[in-house]
């Protein structure tokens, strides 16, 4: 076993499914010392960044794997789009906006339209800048492929909100709620361990349903 990365690999997984990342991280790390060139890094730079929420680790990981593989993914998703993501979850919005970018460029270019998370997540990063407007250019691009994606509706309708667009914004949230007692959210296999960053509940749309009912008596 010392030497076969792959048992190494399988030996961490249940461990951070339990949320024991400190542990298992001990043995991801054999796993890419003993692997093949990457093998294994690209995959933790993912873990680093769903499940230990590591991400300037994930970043360190993933952008040393993108030297060899610029466009590379790992887990259904672009090396770009991790990173994105790590970047958004430390508040460097700019350098967010640049790898999702990228990710949705290459998904365009290969097969017609990026991924329905990446437009998503595009969308967040322009909110948190106050850019409303290209918030919600995105959130349509994401809804456009995840008709009842309700999270992307939420945050649509935090975005009207704060354009003072109260009545419509209450009505998607009300959509939204809807979608998400089906069942409509974030859809990656791994929700089951982990909540994606900016994942909703059914409180934080009730909650906010409140609010915007007060304000428009």
């Amino acid at each position: 076993m010392p030497e076969n990365s792959y048992l190494w690999q399988q030996k961490a997984m249940p461990l951070f499914k339990q949320k024991k990342y400190e542990v298992g991280m001990v043995f991801l790390d054999s796993a890419v010392k003993h692997g093949k060139t990457n093998e294994w890094q690209e995959y933790r730079g993912f873990i680093k960044c769903i499940f230990q929420k590591n991400y300037s680790g994930a970043i360190a990981d993933l952008q040393f794997v993108k030297n060899n593989n610029e466009n590379g993914i790992t887990m259904d998703h672009s090396f770009n789009f991790y990173i994105g993501l790590s970047y958004l979850q430390l508040d460097k919005f700019d350098s967010a906006c640049t790898y999702f970018q990228k990710s949705i460029d290459f998904g365009e270019k290969n097969w017609g339209n990026g991924h329905f998370l990446e437009y998503f997540y595009l969308g967040i990063t322009k909110m948190e800048m106050e850019d409303y407007e290209n918030g919600i250019v995105n959130f349509d691009k994401s809804l456009k492929l995840f008709s009842h994606f309700s999270d992307a509706k939420y945050y649509k309708a935090a975005c009207l909100n704060s354009m003072k667009r109260y009545n419509d914004a209450l009505d998607l949230l009300n959509n939204s709620l809807d979608d998400l007692k089906q069942g409509y959210t974030i859809n990656e296999d791994n929700v089951l361990y982990e909540d994606y960053p900016y994942q909703i509940k059914i409180r934080y749309i009730e909650s906010f349903i409140k609010k915007l009912k007060d304000r428009t008596k």
